[in-house]
């Protein structure tokens, strides 16, 4: 699973892991499923992010108040 994660050049600690989710895809048009994690994360404070996997790539999904 996800430790860490960079985002606009800032190395964000995963603290917690808040849940974790599967989106099904157009997988007959060659979409991937991705798989979703929504954590707490530290940087200077601590956030909520959620970000995606799709292949072998994470992606930052949005952040949340």
């Amino acid at each position: 699973m996800i430790t860490a994660f960079i985002w606009r050049k800032r190395l964000y600690r995963v603290v917690e892991v808040i849940r974790w989710w599967r989106e099904p895809s157009d997988w007959w048009n060659g979409q991937p499923v991705r798989l979703y994690i929504r954590v707490n994360a530290r940087h200077s404070s601590t956030g909520t992010y959620e970000l995606y996997k799709t292949g072998e790539e994470w992606f930052l999904s949005r952040v949340l108040d």
